[in-house]
């Protein structure tokens, strides 16, 4: 019985190896000749594999699976020196799940998820060395919830509140040394009210605040804390 079984799933992995084998790898310049509408077309049908291209220097630089015509399944770029580039999923030309960038030495760039074609829940960032840049809450497309910047150095540098994609309630930002360096209120996606402002520490200067109305810094009412 274990011996049937295990030789019923051997076959089954050879099964799914050749149809793999077997999907026609198309050039995307042949495939984007062949068009009609949105449908991409080869020797007269919809096609069904792997459409690529090449860099200059011989380097694939991007391939997309196509089922009946329309890009469906995983989609990859690469940089000239054969790292990935970007990876995405789609569904039926569109993209859902998870979409991925890197940098050109390896690093990843953003990480965020994709429901329709649209951004949904965290968007990551990250500078060329691997630095956390920032985090995006997005909901369907649109900004929502608290966002976060950050310092090179991994401190915390300012956050905001969003919704509806406009900033809403309490906007701090922090200097590199994780000191607070201000905090306003934001209604409508404008500073509203008193800004205050704190100097660094060991920096000239004094701190400050300053009345915001409608967006607008009325210089007139700068007064030292």
């Amino acid at each position: 019985m274990r011996k049937h079984l295990f030789s019923g799933l051997i076959c089954l992995f050879i099964f799914a190896c050749s149809e793999d084998v077997k999907k026609k790898r198309i050039s995307l310049d042949i495939l984007e000749e062949g068009k009609r509408g949105e449908i991409a077309y080869f020797q007269d049908k919809p096609f069904s594999g792997i459409g690529f291209s090449l860099h200059e220097n011989g380097n694939l630089k991007m391939e997309m699976e196509f089922k009946e015509g329309v890009d469906d399944g995983i989609s990859k770029m690469f940089w000239d020196n054969g790292n990935v580039k970007l990876k995405a999923k789609t569904l039926n030309g569109i993209i859902n799940g998870v979409f991925k960038t890197w940098h050109e030495n390896g690093k990843v760039m953003t990480e965020s998820f994709q429901l329709n074609g649209q951004s949904h829940g965290e968007t990551k960032n990250w500078d060329r060395n691997g630095n956390l840049l920032h985090i995006i809450n997005h909901k369907h497309g649109i900004q929502e919830g608290l966002s976060k910047w950050y310092h090179e150095n991994g401190q915390l540098r300012k956050t905001s509140n969003y919704i509806a994609g406009k900033k809403e309630g309490l906007e701090r930002t922090w200097h590199e040394n994780g000191q607070l360096a201000s905090e306003v209120e934001c209604r409508n996606d404008k500073q509203e009210g008193w800004l205050k402002y704190w100097i660094k520490e060991g920096e000239e200067g004094e701190s400050y605040e300053m009345y915001f109305e409608d967006g607008m810094g009325q210089f007139e009412t700068i007064r030292k804390l």
